[in-house]
């Protein structure tokens, strides 16, 4: 049996954070009780100036769809598992079968004309380091986003409780993603691909961004601890004075090379 903490009820070192009437407000009106938009697969172009699904609105979502997951007085704990064990129901509107993508901030491709190629991370660039809360995950960042004090006066005291949220896709690291496209460095797993390209093709779009996108699925296994409780593959948090982090448990199914201004896709990786 996993000895993990209950993410579903978002328990962290003992204290329930439940989502705040604001917040499950403001996903309401993002999502408009709909899903969440969804990678469109089998094209050759995306739209212009495509991103991927909102990072900051995917992890509100979700926040707000699991916080809502809570024992009800008149069930059993058997009833309670049944009822938390319909994934697709608890995390709508994001769904475990559907395709999203995530663009990838930090991740810059250089051209190398010496290598013919557009080259994306290495040891200096983009890294996942090993999860803090799952055993055999690395964590790579998708977004930081800062949260307001709950009173801005500009003082001293106002500033020190201003904080931030770090979301990430926590992979396993033995997955095909992170065995073919990462160099360990000193605990650290770095992003370190090639994309091919002649000099004309750099010279055609020198003038463009050539971007990342992760795409895959919410991983849909479950965990039970010894307290009973059941944890969906949800959010982990973790926080200190300043930051509180996010680590979703995410399969990496292909990686996507394109043109960010145009949407031209230049490669698919599938894993």
């Amino acid at each position: 049996m996993n000895l993990v903490l209950p993410a579903a009820l978002f328990v962290a070192a003992g204290l329930m954070l439940p989502a705040s009437a604001a917040e499950k407000s403001q996903v309401r009106a993002t999502t408009n009780g709909r899903q969440l938009p969804t990678y469109p697969e089998g094209r050759d172009r995306l739209p212009a100036n495509y991103e991927g699904v909102d990072s900051r609105k995917f992890l509100g979502a979700f926040k707000n769809s699991v916080a809502s997951l809570k024992k009800r007085k008149t069930e059993s704990d058997e009833q309670f598992k049944a009822r938390a064990a319909d994934t697709e129901k608890v995390l709508k509107p994001i769904s475990t079968k559907a395709s999203y993508a995530f663009g990838v901030p930090g991740l810059v491709a250089q051209y190398s004309a010496h290598r013919q190629a557009y080259v994306f991370g290495g040891k200096s660039g983009y890294g996942c380091p090993a999860s803090g809360f799952l055993d055999g995950y690395v964590t790579c960042g998708i977004g930081e986003y800062p949260v307001a004090s709950a009173a801005d006066s500009g003082t001293a005291k106002d500033a020190a409780a201003a904080r931030r949220e770090v979301f990430g896709l926590a992979v396993r690291i033995n997955s095909g993603f992170v065995e073919r496209s990462f160099t360990l460095d000193r605990n650290k797993f770095y992003f370190t691909q090639e994309l091919p390209a002649s000099a004309e093709t750099a010279q055609r779009l020198k003038d463009y961004q050539v971007s990342v996108l992760f795409v895959g699925n919410v991983v849909g296994e479950r965990l039970v601890s010894d307290s009973g409780s059941v944890v969906l593959p949800v959010v982990k948090d973790r926080r200190d004075t300043t930051t509180i982090e996010y680590d979703l448990p995410f399969k990496v199914n292909k990686v996507v090379y394109y043109v960010y201004q145009t949407g031209e896709i230049l490669k698919e990786m599938a894993y």
